[in-house]
């Protein structure tokens, strides 16, 4: 039981409340248009496109910043119109999207550490869409829609590269490091041996497993839901 208690042990030195405080901050910004203009249906997409878009700052200059957080938003977005755009689909469509999605998130290693930690948001990110696409589907009084789910998100990557510019300003245009300096910063690409590809695929599986038992029963206590024939 001690590689356990290691596992689960509270590490005060390694909680950063600068940081956190300072992203509390900026999320009141989406916090409080999408409650002023009453669409609180879309300030989860533009949270986590803040968040995850925060995370994967690789710092630097800012023109290398904008370029490579600017990348990762409009592939954000694509996974978002994917979610939000299937999520009151048959289940059997979210489950070959999840295995599809999953897959590529895992070869991703093949174009280094980096890369793979920021597929891994967008996959986490994608979970959470469909998630959230179906039970909005469902939802009788709230109307989403997939276009302004993926504006959403891209509004709080959009954000976050105002707010470096602003800081690369103040900080007079100085490189700045790695947001997250527990994200490792290796991109030298690695070939995609037997193990690697067996890992993605299994990942794959078990993740489209867990949408899976959403079935035809299930189906059909919840309106509007399809099936496969």
């Amino acid at each position: 039981m001690s590689w356990l208690s290691k596992v689960f042990e509270l590490n005060p030195a390694g909680l950063n409340w600068p940081r956190g405080v300072l992203f509390l901050d900026i999320a009141l910004v989406p916090l409080v248009v999408f409650w002023a203009i009453g669409h609180e249906q879309y300030l989860v997409s533009a949270l986590f496109g803040l968040l995850f878009t925060w995370l994967n700052d690789p710092g630097g200059s800012f023109g290398h910043r904008a370029s490579h957080i600017a990348v990762f938003a409009v592939v954000g977005a694509g996974v978002t119109a994917l979610g939000f755009g299937i999520g009151g689909e048959a289940w059997g469509w979210l489950v070959l999207a999840t295995f599809a999605v999953t897959l590529v998130a895992g070869l991703a290693v093949a174009f280094g550490v980096r890369r793979f930690v920021a597929a891994l948001l967008l996959n986490v990110w994608f979970l959470v869409a469909l998630a959230l696409a179906f039970g909005l589907h469902h939802h009788a009084r709230v109307t989403s829609y997939t276009w302004a789910q993926v504006l959403a998100w891209a509004g709080g990557a959009a954000l976050w590269i105002v707010l470096t510019f602003v800081g690369w300003l103040i900080r007079g245009r100085e490189d700045r490091p790695p947001m997250m300096a527990e994200i490792p910063g290796d991109t030298s690409r690695r070939k995609l041996t037997r193990p690697l590809i067996m890992f993605a695929v299994i990942r794959a599986l078990v993740m489209a497993g867990t949408v899976a038992p959403r079935s035809d029963s299930t189906c059909r206590t919840a309106t509007g839901c399809r099936s496969l024939p």
